[in-house]
């Protein structure tokens, strides 16, 4: 009877400790998306050319990741897809980790404002 339920339970273990695994994943890809996507949109802010913005954005960002950069008037916008994670792929469902960051220009040629 033990033999049984172990051939049962064990594979359920297996698929269970995959999934957690997969979830794991997503969550610092997700977490890594959201710091490299900061970096970026704080450096274009700041004028920093977007070539340099790219690399220091690549660097952070997890392996293969889809970087987007959108300059409009006084907002500049950071997006960064990372891959879905092998073993959330093969789920029903968007797994993907993005994050999308907006900001304002900063104006560094305007004197502080007075006190």
């Amino acid at each position: 009877m033990v033999t049984a339920e172990l051939a049962i339970a064990i594979p359920a273990l297996v698929v269970l400790l995959a999934l957690v695994l997969g979830v794991a994943r997503w969550g610092v890809d997700r977490l890594r998306c959201e710091e490299a996507a900061y970096v970026g949109v704080r450096a274009l802010a700041r004028g920093v050319p977007e070539a340099s913005v790219r690399a220091a954005v690549a660097q952070r960002a997890p392996a293969g990741s889809v970087i987007g950069i959108r300059i409009a008037g006084e907002l500049v916008r950071i997006s960064v897809q990372a891959p879905t994670p092998s073993l959330l792929s093969r789920l029903p469902g968007n797994y993907q980790p993005t994050a999308e960051l907006t900001a304002v220009r900063e104006a560094l040629d305007d004197p502080l404002p007075a006190q």
